[in-house]
């Protein structure tokens, strides 16, 4: 039993040594090599107690390594597919991320999707701007602000 744990600690220690991961992301990889219920329990205590896994802390990292490409709402439901609790989702974002840095990041980053846009008609631009900052995960508000605001700029060479 003794062997168990150490060989499930080791690959847990492995599977955390490329990224941070959730308690769900762990959880979910020691499961799939068939570890026992209590020796996951004993190995995601251990690895909590050392913290190797903490929700919070690899929330902080994931929302800082995504933030200047995904918005709000993309990120919420990354987290969440990641085990995040809603409570530590909602609590960092909103500390995180304004919804002024969602309205600056989105435009920056239409702005670069513009470019690529050529000579489109300007109902087609709008289009697939709005398209693509609901793929990036912003609100419709934003994505429809955002939008608006680029297109009476003139940034649409051909409008």
């Amino acid at each position: 039993m003794k062997d168990d744990y150490e060989t499930f600690f080791n690959k847990a220690l492995k599977f955390l040594s490329y990224r941070p991961r959730s308690v769900y992301e762990v959880k979910n990889y020691l499961i799939k090599k068939n570890i026992s219920s209590e020796t996951l329990e004993k190995v995601l205590k251990r690895l909590s107690e050392l913290n190797f896994i903490n929700d919070e802390d690899f929330a902080k990292w994931w929302i800082e390594k995504t933030k200047r490409i995904k918005g709000r709402e993309l990120l919420r439901l990354e987290l969440g597919s990641k085990g995040i609790s809603k409570e530590i989702i909602d609590n960092l974002i909103s500390k995180e991320r304004s919804r002024e840095d969602d309205l600056f990041l989105a435009e920056k980053i239409a702005l670069k999707k513009l470019e690529k846009l050529g000579d489109l008609p300007p109902l087609e631009i709008k289009k697939k701007l709005y398209r693509f900052l609901f793929q990036k995960g912003f609100s419709a508000e934003i994505a429809s602000k955002t939008v608006d605001k680029i297109l009476k700029k003139g940034y649409n060479r051909k409008a």
